[in-house]
């Protein structure tokens, strides 16, 4: 299957919205607890990113999360302006 077809798989056009917001607020939540309990030095470490084959740290990693879903969200609040303009 095309890479770009995910959003077309059942769970995702079938399910309410809420159901995948649930998810994420759990899972934020599990790690906000382990993030909160990493010293400096553990944010430090570094790993070989999957999907790059490259050496990251845990810190950078942390803020291209972080970017990646405010990313996500400004798309979202774009789209629902979009749409409360054609209303």
């Amino acid at each position: 299957m095309p890479y770009n077809l995910w959003a077309e798989l059942p769970d995702a056009n079938q399910l309410p919205t809420t159901s995948s917001i649930d998810l994420l607020s759990g899972l934020h939540r599990r790690w906000t607890a382990l993030l909160k309990s990493l010293s400096a030095e553990d944010l430090k470490r570094q790993f070989i990113h999957p999907e790059t084959n490259e050496r990251t740290s845990l810190e950078t990693n942390i803020g291209i999360y972080a970017w990646h879903g405010n990313h996500h969200l400004a798309h979202i609040v774009n789209a629902k302006k979009s749409d409360d303009a054609t209303e």
